[in-house]
C-alpha cells in the first residue's frame, strides 16, 4: 500500500469577464517516488487532473520532478487554458523555484550586496546577480551587454520607474509581487504588463494579466483592451473581447472612452458587427464611420 496521503483544496471557480478561474491544493505528507494521480476536480466547467512524478517520468531524468495537467474527459468545443504550478513547504510558504535567495535578505540584494551587476534606473541603482537574471528574463540579462552603459560595471535602464523596477526584481527572485494598497495596484499592474512585455518574463505578465482581468468594468474595459494589445498580450485581449462582446456592455465602455470604436474597429471588427446587430443601438452612425 502507498503511503502517499494527498487532500484537496476544492475548486474555487470565478468567472470574470467569462474567463474561468480556479485552484487546486494537493497536499502529500509522503511519498515513495512513485507517480501520483489526483481525483478528477472541476475548473472552469472543465474536469482535470494533475499528475506530479516526483522522480520523473522516465530513468533518464529522475534528476527532476515532472507535473503534468490533464484534460479529464471531452468538451464540447475547444477550449484554452494556461497553467501555473507552484510549490509550498510545509508551513504553506512560496518556495521560490529560481533564486533560493530568503525573502529577509532581498533588500540587501537590491542595494548590491554580493550582486556582480548593478542597474541605473531613474537615477536609482539596483544590484542583481547575472545567473539569476539569465533564468528569468535573458532579454533583462541581454540588457547588460547592449545597454547604455554608465562607467564600467552600471547599465542604466530606460524607460522604466524605479519603483516599478524595483517591484520586477522583487519578483525576478521571490515569484511574488510586493504588497500594494488597493490604489496603487491598478497603475503598478499597468506598468509591469509594459515591463513584463519588454524583458519577455511570461510569468510576471500571467500575473498581471490574471489581475487586470479581475479590475475589467465598463469604466475600464476600453483602457485594458488597449494595454492588451500594445503588449501583445493574448490571454488579457481575450478576455476583454469576451466582456465586450454583449452589446449593451460594449456600448456603455464606447461611451466612456471617445477612442475605443476606432481602437476595436482595427483590433477587434467582429465586436463592431455584433453591436451593429443589436437592434435599439443609438450609435450605429459613429459605428458606420468606424467600419
Amino acid at each position: 500500500m502507498s503511503n502517499l496521503a494527498a487532500a484537496a483544496m476544492p475548486a474555487l471557480d470565478f468567472a470574470t469577464a467569462n474567463v474561468a478561474q480556479g485552484r487546486y491544493l494537493l497536499h502529500v505528507d509522503h511519498s515513495n517516488g512513485q507517480r501520483i494521480k489526483t481525483p478528477s476536480f472541476n475548473a472552469g466547467d472543465c474536469y482535470w487532473r494533475i499528475y506530479c512524478y516526483p522522480n520523473g517520468t522516465s530513468p533518464s531524468r529522475t534528476d527532476h520532478m515532472s507535473i503534468v495537467i490533464d484534460l479529464d474527459g471531452r468538451v464540447p468545443k475547444p477550449i484554452k487554458a494556461q497553467v501555473r504550478f507552484s510549490l509550498l513547504d510545509q508551513d504553506g510558504a512560496l518556495v521560490s523555484r529560481h533564486s533560493g535567495i530568503p525573502l529577509s535578505d532581498l533588500q540587501q540584494h537590491l542595494l548590491g550586496t554580493g550582486a556582480d551587476v548593478v542597474f541605473q534606473v531613474g537615477g536609482h541603482t539596483f544590484g542583481a546577480h547575472r545567473r539569476v537574471l539569465a533564468a528569468r528574463s535573458p532579454v533583462l540579462e541581454a540588457e547588460l551587454s547592449k545597454g547604455t552603459a554608465v562607467g564600467d560595471s552600471c547599465t542604466r535602464i530606460d524607460g522604466v520607474l524605479p519603483h516599478v523596477f524595483m517591484s520586477l526584481l522583487h519578483f525576478v527572485y521571490t515569484d511574488s509581487l510586493p504588497q500594494m494598497t488597493a490604489v496603487e495596484e491598478p497603475t503598478m499592474t499597468e506598468h509591469l504588463l509594459a515591463a513584463a512585455d519588454r524583458f519577455s518574463m511570461q510569468e510576471l505578465k500571467l500575473v498581471c494579466e490574471e489581475k487586470l482581468i479581475r479590475e475589467l468594468n465598463d469604466d475600464t474595459a476600453a483602457k485594458i483592451l488597449k494595454l492588451a494589445v500594445q503588449h501583445r498580450s493574448s490571454f488579457l485581449k481575450e478576455a476583454c473581447i469576451e466582456f465586450l462582446e454583449d452589446a449593451p456592455v460594449l456600448e456603455a465602455a464606447m461611451a466612456m472612452d471617445d477612442e475605443l470604436c476606432e481602437h476595436v474597429a482595427k483590433f477587434c471588427p467582429v465586436l463592431l458587427k455584433n453591436m451593429w446587430a443589436y437592434e435599439e443601438d443609438p450609435m450605429q452612425d459613429e459605428l458606420a464611420m468606424c467600419l
